[in-house]
């Protein structure tokens, strides 16, 4: 599949996932045997797009796990929704390329009339300075293009996207520094964690305390 057929896919189940809440289920308990479906649909698009080791896929199999079936579109949504937004990064990478292909041609063009501009007057000499000015202009923005992008890239990486426990409200949090970058909802063992920072965020809907476990992964070694 494409990616446009990837993104075409997370938008439908996104909006079925929609009509099937809690709130939805509520209203209209006929509908919830359409949840099981629904998971499965998810995790097979997220394995396709993502594959099978993907945090997304992990996430959503444990929202199917850890949490009463009519609260599982309530939970598994946000992830649908951050990994449709993962897709829209992964095109945004490709125009990097594009664009880094593109100086190098333009750097090519420019060697080749610089060689051809030794052989003509001077006239032609000037003309030839005025068309790298506008090509060094033009780089520069490309440049400062490529900077953006890169930095929206590095943020949204880090971003991790829960839901409160207590009302489904999804947030975003991030890591406190660039050693702690793997986040649990338990404290993690000594065994598997070098340090852990503590963080209690609260709902911004009802104010339930979140609480999220930062920490730095213990180094693996192999013996053999």
């Amino acid at each position: 599949m494409s990616s446009t057929d990837f993104k075409k896919r997370f938008d439908e189940l996104i909006e079925i996932g929609e009509t099937l809440t809690s709130e939805k289920i509520a209203a209209n308990p006929g509908i919830r045997p359409n949840l099981k479906k629904w998971e499965t649909q998810c995790q097979i698009a997220l394995e396709k797009a993502f594959g099978s080791k993907s945090i997304f896929l992990t996430d959503f199999q444990k929202v199917t796990k850890d949490f009463i079936l009519n609260y599982h579109a309530d939970y598994g949504l946000p992830i649908m929704d951050a990994a449709r937004e993962e897709l829209d990064l992964g095109e945004k990478s490709g125009k990097l390329d594009e664009i880094d292909k593109e100086i190098k041609e333009a750097k090519a063009e420019a060697k080749r009339r610089a060689a051809v501009a030794e052989t003509k007057q001077w006239g032609s000499v000037i003309e030839l300075i005025d068309m790298l000015r506008e090509e060094l202009k033009r780089r520069s923005q490309v440049d400062q293009d490529i900077s953006e992008i890169r930095k929206e890239i590095g943020e949204v990486s880090k971003r991790r996207i829960f839901g409160c426990a207590k009302c489904g409200n999804p947030y975003e949090a991030y890591p406190p520094d660039d050693l702690h970058d793997t986040v649990a909802l338990q404290e993690p063992s000594k065994k598997n964690a070098e340090s852990v920072i503590k963080i209690v965020h609260d709902c911004l809907i009802c104010n339930h305390p979140i609480i999220l476990y930062w920490y730095r992964r213990k180094p693996a070694f192999a013996f053999g």
